[in-house]
C-alpha cells in the first residue's frame, strides 16, 4: 500500500473515531470501524488488522455449534470493542412532534461477519453499552430511512455450499443449520457482495444500511420474556418483511439464525414541539413499557 493510500485510510479513522459518542463500560476495548458495518465493506479490507485477530476470531467461531460456549464468545468478542458511529432516526408524531433517536448504521458485524446470536445474549450486549434493542416499530423505521436497502436472500430459499464442498438444500438449512456458523459464514459473505454493489452505484456517501438480517427485537408491553422477537428481512419494492410476525416460537436462550442479528439505538431521544422546543428524554422514557430478556 502506498504512503498516499495510508495517509488517507488513517483519516478516515480519525474522522470516525472523533463523531464517537458511545462508550463501552470496560476499559479493555478495540476500536471497531475497521471491522464492522458499511465502512468495512467499502475499504473492502484495505486496513488489515494487527496479530491476525480477524483470522483468530473467524476460525474459532466456525468451530462453535449454538450454545452457552458460543454466546459466551460473542459476549466477549463484542464487549472488548466500542461502538464509533451512530445515525439519527427521525419520526413526524402525528402533532407535528418529531422524535429523533440514534441507531447503528448496520448490524453487529465483527471480521466482516453479521454476528448471529440469542435474545439473552443480545440484551446482555445491549445492557453493557447502556442502550436498547429495537420494537419492530422502530426496526421499520430504521429500514425507511436507511440509505441502503438490501434484499435479503434467504439460505432457505438457495441451499449453499460449505468450505468442505458439500452442498445443503434448502430444507436441510431450514430443519437443521439454521443456527451453525458455517451458515452464518456464507450468509454474511453474501451480504458483503450485496452491500458492495449497492454502494458502488449508490451516489453521495451511505450513512446506513437495512434490509438484510432479521433485527432481534423486543416486544412492547409486558410479558412473553421467554420467546424471541424477530422482525424484519424487508422486500425492498414493496416494504413488506419476509418475517412480520415479531414473536416467534423460540426460547430466547439458545435459538440463533444465520440471518438474524443485532442493532442497537442509543439511550437519548431528542424530542422536538412544533414551536421548536427541544427536550431530552431516555428510550425508557420514549418507550414504555418493553419486555427485555
Amino acid at each position: 500500500m502506498n504512503s498516499f493510500r495510508k495517509l488517507a485510510l488513517k483519516k478516515i479513522a480519525a474522522s470516525i473515531v472523533s463523531d464517537s459518542n458511545i462508550q463501552p463500560n470496560s476499559q479493555t476495548v478495540k476500536p471497531i470501524f475497521k471491522e464492522s458495518g458499511i465502512l468495512m465493506d467499502k475499504v473492502k479490507e484495505s486496513i488489515k488488522p494487527k496479530n491476525n485477530t480477524c483470522a483468530e476470531f473467524k476460525k474459532k467461531f466456525l468451530t462453535l455449534p449454538p450454545g452457552y460456549e458460543r454466546e459466551r464468545f460473542i459476549f466477549e468478542e463484542v464487549t472488548k470493542r466500542k461502538i464509533l458511529k451512530m445515525v439519527d432516526v427521525t419520526v413526524q408524531e402525528p402533532d407535528g412532534t418529531k422524535i429523533t433517536y440514534k441507531a447503528m448504521p448496520d448490524f453487529i458485524t465483527i471480521c466482516g461477519l453479521r454476528v448471529p446470536m440469542s435474545g439473552q445474549t443480545a440484551q446482555k450486549i445491549a445492557d453493557h453499552f447502556n442502550m436498547h434493542i429495537p420494537t419492530p416499530k422502530e426496526s421499520r423505521q430504521i429500514w425507511e430511512q436507511a440509505d441502503i436497502k438490501i434484499r435479503p436472500h434467504p439460505l432457505s430459499m438457495t441451499g449453499y455450499k460449505d468450505k468442505s464442498g458439500r452442498f445443503w438444500s434448502n430444507k436441510e438449512v431450514v430443519h437443521g443449520r439454521i443456527g451453525l456458523p458455517d451458515a452464518a459464514d456464507e450468509y454474511s459473505k453474501r451480504i458483503r457482495e450485496e452491500i458492495a454493489k449497492a454502494v458502488k452505484s449508490y451516489k453521495g456517501t451511505p450513512k446506513s444500511v437495512a434490509g438484510h438480517m432479521k433485527d432481534i427485537v423486543v416486544i412492547e408491553g409486558e410479558g412473553k420474556q421467554d420467546r424471541l422477537g424477530l422482525f424484519g428481512w424487508y422486500d425492498p419494492k414493496t416494504g413488506k418483511p419476509i418475517r412480520n410476525s415479531a414473536l416467534s416460537a423460540h426460547g430466547t436462550k439458545n435459538h440463533v439464525e444465520y440471518g438474524a442479528g443485532l442493532r442497537l439505538l442509543g439511550d437519548s431521544v431528542t424530542v422536538t414541539k412544533p414551536d421548536g422546543t427541544t427536550k431530552q428524554i431516555s428510550m425508557d422514557e420514549y418507550r414504555g413499557p418493553v419486555k427485555k430478556y
